[in-house]
């Protein structure tokens, strides 16, 4: 995985392989250059608002993306590029749907297992979280109180995978 990297986008309109909007993703590696471009999501019906990756030392990758199911259903997924394959996994679902969700990020440990975290709208914004290694797990609600409006968050990982998050007002 030295020297190998992921880009991820948003695409907008009706360029690329699959048409619509959605969100992309090429991988390079060295000696050989850059990958095809590869769908993640595809056919939104509204722009992806914001996409997320994070890479472990094995070249493992792991992105999330919300995606605009109707203008009131903004669910978010996780994708994950396997460096032992070579292949992308379909994006999962892992916010529930007619909820908005928004503002997602992702961290990965040394070992590969990732935890993303997302607001989550429900009234207001919650801070939600996954963790995951070889498939995404159901999501969790982090936080005392679902009542508080957060408007940022950063995630972390150590050794255990334990997430350490910092939602703020």
């Amino acid at each position: 995985a030295a020297g190998a990297a992921i880009v991820v986008w948003r695409r907008l309109g009706p360029a690329g392989p699959s048409g619509g909007t959605g969100v992309q993703a090429r991988r390079y590696a060295p000696g050989t250059g850059w990958s095809s471009i590869v769908d993640l999501v595809t056919g939104a019906s509204q722009p992806t608002p914001s996409v997320a990756v994070a890479v472990d030392p094995s070249g493992n990758a792991f992105v999330t993306m919300n995606r605009f199911v109707t203008a009131a259903d903004a669910r978010l997924h996780a994708a994950r590029f396997s460096a032992a394959t070579g292949a992308w996994s379909a994006a999962t679902p892992l916010s529930a749907p007619a909820q908005l969700s928004a503002l997602s990020n992702v961290a990965v440990d040394s070992n590969g297992n990732a935890v993303a975290i997302w607001f989550q709208a429900v009234g207001v914004h919650v801070t939600q979280a996954a963790r995951w290694t070889a498939t995404p797990a159901a999501p969790t609600l982090l936080g005392a109180a679902p009542s508080v409006q957060s408007v940022s968050l950063s995630v972390g990982v150590g050794a255990t995978t334990d997430p350490a998050f910092a939602p703020s007002n």
